[in-house]
């Protein structure tokens, strides 16, 4: 696998996922939790974490309680074509669950934590010709549920990882 997605936890571990080189085909999509001791470049351990979901090409960042938030990803071997899925990894259990689906499928989509705690999940792609998807999601109840910002009829940005930050104001900065 190439760790093309990185995310470096509370407790120093490193959750990282890519692309299957070859891909597996298999429906299994690996992910891994790396442990890299203080002062080394050394593992001590990695271990393997298998979705039935593909996160190649999702967007991530943290929730508020630091576990790690991934939207969309790729339909198994189709670039181009999102998925409307949501995992959340949980350092505390190293485990994942599945979260509430987006109102549509996402590939290559920018997940923003804003003030508040919850994700504003914006554009990717959605087909095999690659269509932005135009209408924003945002989490509601701390991650169990979704809403669709369908009054957002056009987002003018392009559907790969658009730059996203929350501005002093509390407004997202694209």
């Amino acid at each position: 696998a190439v760790g093309f997605h990185m995310n470096l936890l509370a407790d120093g571990r490193v959750l990282t996922w890519g692309q299957d080189l070859p891909p597996s085909g298999s429906g299994v999509f690996p992910t891994y939790v790396v442990t890299i001791p203080s002062g080394t470049t050394d593992t001590s351990s990695v271990v393997r974490l298998d979705l039935e979901n593909e996160l190649f090409c999702a967007g991530e960042t943290f929730m508020p309680d630091g576990r790690v938030w991934a939207s969309g990803g790729q339909e198994a071997l189709i670039e181009g074509i999102g998925t409307p899925v949501i995992e959340i990894f949980n350092p505390a259990t190293t485990s994942w669950g599945v979260g509430p689906n987006l109102s549509g499928k996402r590939w290559y989509p920018t997940a923003t934590t804003l003030p508040n705690g919850e994700i504003a999940n914006i554009a990717g792609s959605f087909d095999d010709v690659f269509s932005s998807n135009l209408t924003p999601d945002i989490s509601t109840g701390g991650g169990t549920g979704m809403r669709a910002l369908t009054g957002v009829s056009s987002v003018p940005v392009d559907y790969d990882y658009p730059r996203a930050f929350v501005a002093p104001n509390g407004k997202i900065f694209i």
